[in-house]
């Protein structure tokens, strides 16, 4: 069973009107057609609710949307993977790799390094960046423009 690695931002397309949300459910269908298994770090579900969050305090997502959508989310067969101290030091060495300052992308990318599998993001310079210094498994999910 192909196992593939998610960013959160494609959680928040599947609650939230973004550009791209269109291509992120059409990707999750097809990885549940194929019986792909879904895993991310247990960040998450709280970068998930912080994204939600600032939808609904923006006003571009009604507070029942936003609940909804958790519930929904939360649905979804998705394995969470809870922090270990090898991995928070992957996400470290990674942070570095990335040239950021914070470790939240390099979790994901932690996770998918340690699992050797495909990591998906919505996220084109988290993307760039990682096709930058070689990181050749990293996926972009894309509008059809």
């Amino acid at each position: 069973m192909e196992t593939v690695v998610i960013d959160a931002n494609i959680g928040v397309a599947l609650v939230c009107p973004l550009p791209y949300s269109r291509a992120c459910r059409d990707r999750l269908e097809e990885w549940l057609r194929q019986g792909v298994n879904l895993v991310v770090p247990a960040l998450w579900d709280y970068e998930i609710a912080a994204a939600l969050r600032k939808q609904w305090a923006q006003n571009l997502l009604a507070r029942e949307a936003a609940l909804e959508g958790l519930v929904r989310l939360f649905r979804l067969p998705v394995q969470r993977v809870s922090a270990t101290q090898e991995l928070l030091t992957r996400a470290l060495t990674w942070a570095e790799r990335l040239g950021q300052m914070t470790a939240y992308d390099a979790q994901y990318l932690a996770l998918s390094d340690w699992l050797g599998t495909p990591f998906w993001t919505a996220d084109r310079k988290l993307y760039h960046r990682c096709r930058d210094i070689g990181v050749d498994w990293v996926n972009l999910v894309e509008s059809a423009q």
